[in-house]
């Protein structure tokens, strides 16, 4: 903006002082304003922290997946396939990715007469176990003859 000389008849530029001002009042604002949105940023998130960590589940125990298939096979021999398949989801958060706990769900549905899901189980675990290159061929070959026996 331009202010009116003495006279009021020719406007004349601002001068270089007034312009700093004015920016520096304006920098004054916006850090003002930065500093008040970082301290409610902050603020709220250690009030989430605090709500999630009292909402949070107490640690789990770490699952002893060998254990854990063994008293798998337990229920198996004992013929309580559905037993067996609520056994298997701590197994199955602690290691998603293991061969025997495809192949004992396989079983498990066989034994429901679940045939579909049998077959899904057991293929899941052959790929899973090619997947890891194929180092159990016995356990290959048992789900081989479990799918045949499921179709």
């Amino acid at each position: 903006m331009h202010r009116a000389n003495d006279h009021g008849l020719r406007p004349t530029p601002p001068d270089f002082r007034t312009k700093c001002t004015s920016i520096h009042d304006e920098v004054s604002w916006l850090i003002k304003d930065i500093l008040i949105l970082i301290a409610f940023c902050s603020v709220t998130y250690e009030l989430r922290a605090q709500a999630s960590d009292e909402a949070a589940p107490p640690p789990t125990q770490p699952v002893d997946v060998q254990s854990s298939l063994d008293a798998a096979t337990k229920l198996l021999i004992e013929n309580r396939p559905r037993e067996l398949l609520e056994a298997f989801t701590p197994i199955a958060a602690a290691e998603p990715n293991n061969p025997w706990l495809s192949f004992y769900r396989g079983w498990a549905y066989a034994q429901l007469g679940d045939c579909h899901r049998a077959v899904a189980s057991f293929d899941e675990s052959l790929a899973q176990l090619a997947a890891l290159g194929d180092p159990d061929a016995e356990l290959a070959k048992r789900i081989r003859l479990e799918r045949r026996r499921a179709q």
